[in-house]
């Protein structure tokens, strides 16, 4: 009966039914041209290198605080230890607070870097400035993961960065959050990072900053 029901409607409305599937297929295209339009222009979350670092850059802040748990292999100890960088025109501060204060300015101009920290300055530099041009003159990088929830491994091809680095791991989303630091000696830095007024800072971390 149903079918007989079916057969006479359709008999009986064939023109409106027509009319109304043509207005329909018309709508869904064209509801499906906007969708198509504004799915290429909505922001992807797909990982893109060059959408990264201009975020990145965006972002950089001129100070930022650290935990870090530094694996000292000969000593077969870990140390804790917590602080600042802040961002200068003549550096990068590197401040120490707990468990000791100490201070060092991470820049070419500086006679009393040692080697180690020397190979730091490009990884320090450029990831707290957003300057992936930096990094990309002396490590091949890989990405993986989501925009807001990357991961980045950088392996020197600097040979002198390489004398003192193995490897580097960094992980973030709007801004850098994290990185470990392979050395060569085995000696292993985890960094946790999150940015913070300068304003903020103790006098010690600000002093003759400015």
């Amino acid at each position: 009966m149903t079918r007989l029901f079916s057969a006479a409607l359709f008999s009986t409305a064939l023109f409106s039914t027509v009319l109304f599937s043509t207005t329909l297929c018309t709508g869904l295209m064209a509801l499906t041209r906007d969708q198509a339009h504004a799915a290429d222009s909505a922001p992807s979350n797909t990982i893109d290198a060059e959408r990264l670092a201009s975020r990145l850059a965006r972002q950089a802040p001129a100070c930022v605080s650290f935990e870090q748990q530094r694996w000292i292999a000969d000593l077969e100890n870990e140390l804790t230890s917590s602080g600042y960088f802040h961002r200068r025109p003549d550096g990068l501060v590197w401040q120490t607070l707990t468990p000791v204060e100490s201070r060092v300015l991470l820049s070419p101009d500086n006679p009393e870097l040692s080697p180690g920290m020397r190979a730091l300055l490009p990884v320090l530099s450029g990831l707290l400035e957003g300057d992936w041009s930096e990094l990309q003159e002396h490590f091949d990088i890989e990405l993986d993961g989501e925009m807001n929830a990357w991961r980045a491994a950088l392996k020197p091809r600097d040979k002198r960065v390489a004398e003192h680095l193995e490897q580097i791991a960094l992980d973030g989303g709007v801004r850098i959050d994290g990185m470990n630091i392979q050395f060569t000696n085995g000696d292993r830095l985890s960094l946790t990072l999150e940015p913070v007024a300068c304003s903020t800072l103790p006098q010690v971390a600000t002093e003759d900053h400015e």
